[in-house]
């Protein structure tokens, strides 16, 4: 099985939350052992507040307007959510028999844990034993190479080649402890972009850290969110607990 890193990484690149119109995948999502319940990796949900979604009357309603939050789940088979089917058939080449550990190294040569080809490929093996329509494996081979092609040039862009695993200016370097991994925030003026390291924490003396927080969007739409402050711990002095953040 993959690392739970690379999982999570994959998990939020290729199903990411984005709120828009009603979603109807619960509409008619009864009988024949089939269920509506809540995706808690989205919202905070219980499958009781779906109720609602199973009449096509709900439209623009909560959580119903929220894609995906609430889906109907066969319980004869595994509890995982299925993507919209693209109509394509199944490929016979697997995907990482068109993306050689050669080609990953030539893209990525400084590349870090846990952005690895072994975790690239067992994870998409992993999602692919789960769900009826394939990553990186339908359609013809040139399809199958189109897709792999805009998802490597995406998460490459967004992680500097593979190199960084969080934000620079939030998370450049983390300082991993048994009770989890913690951040030194930074602003642009004191951050050492050649050797990526932060000269004073955002979060010293005193200070808090909300950059990303969205103080407009509340639950059940968004998260909960504040100012993040100083880690209460003597050798984690100038650290935050992005978590939080």
């Amino acid at each position: 099985m993959p690392s739970t890193k690379t999982t999570l990484f994959l998990t939020s690149l290729l199903f990411p939350n984005i709120t828009t119109a009603q979603d109807n995948s619960c509409v008619g999502c009864v009988g024949n052992g089939r269920k509506c319940i809540g995706d808690q990796a989205i919202q905070a949900i219980n499958d009781e507040d779906c109720a609602i979604c199973l009449k096509s009357t709900s439209e623009w309603t909560w959580p119903c307007s929220v894609d995906g939050l609430c889906w109907c789940w066969d319980t004869d088979k595994l509890m995982v959510k299925q993507a919209l089917s693209s109509g394509f058939e199944v490929a016979n080449k697997k995907p990482c028999d068109l993306f050689s550990e050669k080609a990953f190294n030539a893209l990525a040569p400084n590349a870090i844990y846990p952005y690895t080809y072994e975790g690239l490929c067992e994870s998409i093996e992993y999602f692919n034993e789960r769900y009826d329509e394939k990553l990186f494996m339908m359609g013809t081979v040139q399809q199958q190479r189109g897709e792999l092609a805009a998802f490597l040039g995406h998460t490459t862009h967004e992680s500097a080649q593979y190199t960084a695993v969080r934000e620079a200016l939030p998370c450049a370097r983390t300082t991993e402890q048994a009770s989890g991994v913690y951040c030194k925030p930074c602003d642009e003026a004191n951050f050492d972009w050649a050797n990526r390291y932060c000269e004073v924490s955002k979060v010293a003396n005193g200070q808090f850290y909300e950059d990303y927080c969205d103080k407009i969007v509340t639950p059940p739409h968004g998260c909960v969110c504040g100012p993040t402050t100083e880690v209460d711990q003597e050798d984690l002095k100038g650290l935050m607990n992005p978590n939080f953040a």
